[in-house]
């Protein structure tokens, strides 16, 4: 029986083949080889030929199907391995950025540090007086004002010399009780230092 064998290198081959009593063509797909089909000319039982090239084909196949698998493991590696790599710079950027870090807090001078500490000492020791200075300054501001100004002959003069001493009696004792703090402040840092040094003299 002749028959020709069409896309043997393709995914879905066929057999082309002539039935012996009729002359009617047949095609079949190659994975049938081997099998029998009847006729629809004439209904003669046929076996399906090509048995080789459909074993042929199998192989070639699988052969493909390893490759394929191959290739993708090869994909998979080198991605995992991309993947290792980028993890393993950033690590190595992640501790570079900590090691400089912690060699600038190593390397800053004692002396820098000390200074910010007695620069933040200093702004609290002197804010107490600020506020005491400005607050007797505005109470005496204040208090020219309605000394040099007639408030009297305003619509509301009374009224509004009233609120002026009032604003600048809170105001001057705001300022009062700012430096009183500062003195008692200034006494309690004072008190150790003066009994350690009598009892040093006592001692003496």
């Amino acid at each position: 029986m002749k028959y020709k064998v069409k896309g043997l290198h393709g995914d879905h081959p066929e057999v082309v083949f002539r039935c012996d009593a009729c002359h009617e063509t047949l095609s079949a797909s190659l994975l049938e080889a081997g099998t029998d089909t009847n006729c629809p000319g004439c209904a003669a039982v046929l076996n399906v030929p090509a048995t080789r090239e459909r074993a042929e084909w199998k192989r070639d196949m699988a052969s493909r199907l390893r490759e394929a698998a191959t290739r993708q493991d090869a994909k998979d590696a080198a991605k995992q391995q991309a993947i290792m790599l980028r993890d393993k710079k950033d690590a190595e950027a992640r501790a570079q950025r900590q090691s400089r870090a912690e060699a600038r807090i190593q390397t800053r001078p004692a002396e820098s540090i000390r200074a910010y500490a007695t620069k933040g000492v200093m702004i609290r020791r002197a804010t107490p007086w600020v506020v005491s200075g400005l607050s007797v300054l505005l109470a005496v501001l204040l208090l020219d004002i309605a000394d040099k100004v007639n408030l009297a002959e305003w619509p509301a003069g009374l009224a509004a010399r009233v609120v002026v001493y009032v604003l600048a009696g809170t105001t001057l004792l705001i300022g009062i009780i700012w430096l009183a703090m500062v003195v008692a402040a200034a006494v309690c840092e004072l008190l150790p230092f003066i009994a350690s040094n009598g009892i040093r003299s006592h001692d003496d």
